[in-house]
């Protein structure tokens, strides 16, 4: 039994082995910040629950937008692209994190829009799966033995 339980643990280090060196990749991590920032924020004005962003734009927001050529039927949290910059993805052993700045002047987006402005919705973490194991296929087929 002591030998199956060795094999087991070895087993489980690997599996977090692998999920840390694929999702270490640039790849990866620039694919969740897209997601998150781009196809989620910027065109659909959403959170990672799939919810859209409230408090809308006030109208003075709206005609400030326009007037810049800017997305303002939906927020985006992207006036000067400033929050979406400090986008970065931690990687530990089994997961993974999205961070940002949230303080913008005098304002904290966090406390205007909630937390789940970070993170991805289920469709975006089915696009992630799909290139994670993607990336570990090609790792797999490229291991020297």
């Amino acid at each position: 039994m002591q030998v199956i339980t060795q094999y087991l643990k070895k087993f489980i280090n690997l599996e977090k082995r692998a999920f840390k060196l694929v999702f270490n990749t640039s790849e990866i991590k620039k694919k969740i910040i897209y997601l998150n920032t781009i196809e989620q924020l910027y065109k659909k004005g959403e959170d990672s629950e799939g919810l859209e962003l409230y408090p809308f734009y006030a109208q003075s927001t709206i005609l400030y937008k326009k007037e810049k050529g800017q997305t303002y039927d939906h927020v985006t949290l992207n006036d000067s692209g400033a929050f979406y910059k400090t986008f970065e993805v931690i990687v530990s052993d089994d997961y993974f994190l999205i961070n940002a700045d949230p303080n913008k002047g005098d304002n904290d987006l966090f406390n205007i829009y909630g937390e789940d402005v970070l993170g991805l919705t289920e469709e975006s973490k089915t696009e992630i799966m799909v290139l994670a194991y993607k990336i570990l296929g090609e790792k797999i087929l490229n291991i020297k033995i």
